[in-house]
């Protein structure tokens, strides 16, 4: 396992964390204003993080691929 993985298998780890707190305050938060941050931040946010991690992801991946097919 590259360095690169152990970070991507760590920022997931972290993520899973940030959203469990999230869910966590999203319950004891029900107003406008909560949907408006959810929109506004959250949803993109969660978006971005899942594009980050995918593409992190991915270029472990080819690196990983490089490596092995390097003499």
């Amino acid at each position: 396992m590259s360095n690169l993985s152990a970070y991507v298998d760590e920022m997931i780890k972290i993520w899973q964390s940030m959203r469990a707190a999230w869910d966590g305050a999203r319950q004891s938060w029900k107003d406008k204003d909560r949907d408006q941050f959810e929109r506004e931040h959250i949803h993109e946010f969660n978006d971005s993080t899942n594009s980050y991690i995918a593409n992190l992801r991915r270029l472990a991946e080819t690196i990983q691929q490089i490596r092995s097919d390097a003499p």
